[in-house]
């Protein structure tokens, strides 16, 4: 009996060891053991140790949205949640409504950014991911940053809950309704007003009120100082048709210094198996610099495949800026708030009003052309050349304002390649 039961214990163990190395040797090859997380599903036409991961037809793209709506900072996780249950009808596999602590399980998992964890080590998937490495963190950042905010009782403003007092930095926040009879006519007249919570602690604000119609003003002025022609965006989108000999050489350059540093990442990894192997770090320090060395040659990984799809990819990202810059002020004009809200969003950040007077933190794309619209309208110069020619066959107003479409151009080139 002691034979027979060291015989089934030995059989045990030799069980375990080679279950785990064929988890391991799955984990090497790119694919996560176990049931696949919400939004994706398992093969089962393989063979057992061979089944991959595919995305959720029914699920995919409705989580999808959910990050899109996380990274936009349109909605909070409750709100995303309630938004999923209620509008979209989203159900999980097991017939049930989406849970909250799904919700942020799905928002910190590593997964869906193309990685995933096994035994306390990063490594990269083979599946499709669902956003990019900059998104995951840029989510983790909302997270941490944002918690879980309260939704706002009244708002009566698409910028209700972005702005902030600029002498106390405390949130500005709406004011609900108040209506006025005129004692003559009888005419009812409802009027809108946003102000400082004045919470500060010690700072005391002496910021006043401010009516909607006067920060909807502000904001219509704004956009149309973002605002550029469409013969600007004609031209420029033509212009990018164009690749120069110099881009091909910058992106032959590029590649060279991607490769350089991947190798590098790689000699690295050797010899963070080496010390390990001679014991000379311990498996916690080992696990941590690798998930570093790891997320550092996905990401690198990710610019190199991109970078051959660079021209077309960038091409598009520009197209859609000048698209949307040269309507941006009607967009915004005929939006709901919801709308109005990512309108706002995608120009910039960091809304602060201060003495009855809007200031915001413009994203970098904007900033050339604003420049652009403000140049030519300082200089009484037309967004569109003239059609006019002196006798030398070149009118002054072309040269500049083509020189400005030109500079603009590559200004918002170079800062969309970054």
């Amino acid at each position: 009996m002691g034979v027979e039961f060291g015989a089934a214990t030995q059989y045990s163990i030799e069980l375990s060891r080679n279950v785990k190395r064929g988890l391991l040797s799955k984990v090497k090859s790119g694919w996560r053991p176990g049931q696949a997380p919400l939004g994706y599903q398992n093969s089962g036409n393989e063979l057992k140790g061979q089944r991959t991961i595919y995305p959720d037809p029914e699920r995919f793209s409705l989580l999808k949205d959910m990050w899109m709506l996380l990274l936009d900072g349109q909605l909070s996780v409750p709100q995303i949640q309630r938004k999923a249950n209620t509008e979209w009808k989203f159900i999980t596999p097991w017939n049930k409504p989406l849970a909250r602590t799904t919700l942020y399980k799905i928002f910190t998992n590593p997964f869906y950014a193309g990685m995933f964890l096994y035994n306390g080590q990063l490594w990269q998937g083979k599946h499709k991911p669902m956003i990019t490495l900059e998104q995951y963190d840029r989510a983790q950042l909302i997270l941490v940053n944002k918690g879980k905010p309260r939704a706002q009782k009244y708002v009566p403003t698409p910028f209700a809950g972005m702005l902030v007092c600029g002498e106390c930095g405390y949130s500005i926040t709406a004011e609900p309704p108040k209506t006025k009879t005129n004692t003559k006519t009888g005419q009812v007249r409802t009027y809108h007003y946003l102000r400082c919570t004045k919470k500060h602690p010690t700072v005391p604000c002496v910021q006043r009120y401010i009516r909607k119609e006067q920060l909807d003003t502000q904001i219509e002025e704004m956009l149309l100082s973002l605002q550029v022609s469409p013969a600007f965006v004609e031209w420029a989108l033509d212009e990018l048709l164009k690749t120069p000999k110099s881009e091909r050489q910058q992106t032959s350059i590029k590649k060279k210094v991607l490769t350089d540093k991947l190798n590098t990442i790689t000699a690295q990894m050797r010899t963070l198996n080496t010390k390990l192997i001679a014991q000379v770090i311990d498996d916690a320090t080992y696990t941590t610099m690798r998930n570093e060395l790891i997320t550092q040659k996905t990401k690198l990984e990710a610019t190199a495949e991109k970078l051959g799809k660079d021209r077309s990819s960038n091409f598009s990202q520009i197209k859609e800026l000048f698209c949307f810059a040269r309507d941006v002020a009607k967009s915004y004009r005929n939006s709901s708030a919801e709308e109005k809200r990512i309108v706002l969003n995608k120009i910039g950040s960091n809304f602060s009003l201060k003495d009855r007077k809007l200031s915001v933190e413009l994203r970098k794309p904007f900033l050339p052309l604003k420049k652009l619209v403000s140049s030519l309208h300082r200089q009484k110069h037309s967004l569109e050349p003239s059609s006019s020619r002196s006798k030398t066959g070149v009118n002054e107003d072309d040269e500049v304002g083509c020189s400005m479409w030109r500079r603009t151009l590559t200004e918002v080139r170079k800062i969309m390649s970054m």
